[in-house]
């Protein structure tokens, strides 16, 4: 049953030409292993358990050859052959034992490295998808749109990086309202050629496009030891400046890193956030201001 069970998974092993290379180095370092446990060397094994017994045999009948003739060599001979045999075969078998017993501990001791490769792989990957992002928001400004009337805000924040290079995308902004009402907001994608503009007390800001959290963060990933800064824009239709305004306001930003971490930070409004007259975030560039 054994014979009926392995004999094919044997057979097929030594058909496969692409595992001899790979039997050949189990069975160099198994014979490394063999000699490092023996204390010796290759040349001393082929000296001392090989060359040695078929030397002796071979002078033995030449010393009886010329003292005896060729009837006394014949019978040494016969009588010679079985012990040299035996002499030969002991040490054979008996390094063959070990020879086994050293390919099944090399095995033994490569799955063993082989699991202690993967266990320190899978922590140093662990350690990889830890986040070493940091999400900042500088300064936050709202606005009314012309057409709807509707509010929006604008929130400039920074990203800087102590862990692995990552991107950063699925941007959302989450809006406790003094009313208690919480709401959810996706950033506005401005398409090419669409610049956007923030009428502030005294001023028309002009912002660079290019400087949009998403556009810097999804393309490229944020490099170890780097910090990017920029803006969103959020459209909070239906709700007004005026509600947006309103002290006590809760904004919760957040996004999620290439290994599906998410970070975040939160801001609660208060009328400082409008007393600057340009809003911007150091590190991206800066706003064309228009006074009035």
């Amino acid at each position: 049953m054994l014979a009926s069970t392995y004999l094919p998974r044997v057979c097929a092993f030594l058909h496969n030409s692409r595992m001899w290379p790979n039997l050949l180095s189990l069975m160099v370092r198994a014979w490394a292993n063999v000699l490092s446990s023996l204390g010796t060397t290759t040349l001393s094994i082929a000296l001392f358990c090989l060359a040695v017994p078929v030397v002796t045999f071979v002078v033995t009948l030449l010393v009886i050859w010329k003292n005896n003739g060729q009837a006394g060599f014949v019978e040494s001979a016969r009588k010679t052959i079985i012990p040299t045999i035996i002499g030969l075969a002991v040490p054979i078998t008996m390094i063959f034992c070990v020879f086994c017993w050293r390919i099944v501990t090399t095995v033994y001791d490569d799955h063993r490295q082989f699991v202690e490769n993967n266990r320190e792989l899978r922590q140093r990957l662990s350690e990889c998808k830890k986040s070493g992002l940091n999400l900042l928001i500088g300064n936050m400004a709202t606005g009314r749109d012309v057409r709807s009337k509707t509010g929006f805000v604008m929130i400039f924040a920074s990203i800087s990086n102590l862990g692995p290079p990552s991107i950063v995308d699925q941007w959302k902004l989450e809006v406790t309202y003094s009313s208690g009402q919480r709401k959810t907001y996706q950033p506005v994608i401005l398409v090419s050629g669409i610049v956007p503009i923030l009428d502030t007390k005294g001023a028309s800001v002009t912002y660079n496009p290019n400087d949009l959290l998403y556009r810097k963060t999804a393309s490229s990933p944020i490099a170890t030891g780097a910090k990017v800064s920029g803006y969103l824009l959020f459209d909070l239709r239906p709700i007004t400046q005026e509600e947006a305004d309103i002290p006590g306001t809760i904004y919760h930003l957040s996004a999620v890193d290439v290994y599906g971490n998410p970070i975040s930070a939160q801001v609660i409004w208060t009328a400082n956030f409008q007393q600057d007259a340009v809003p911007y975030m150091p590190g991206a560039e800066e706003p064309k201001v228009k006074r009035r």
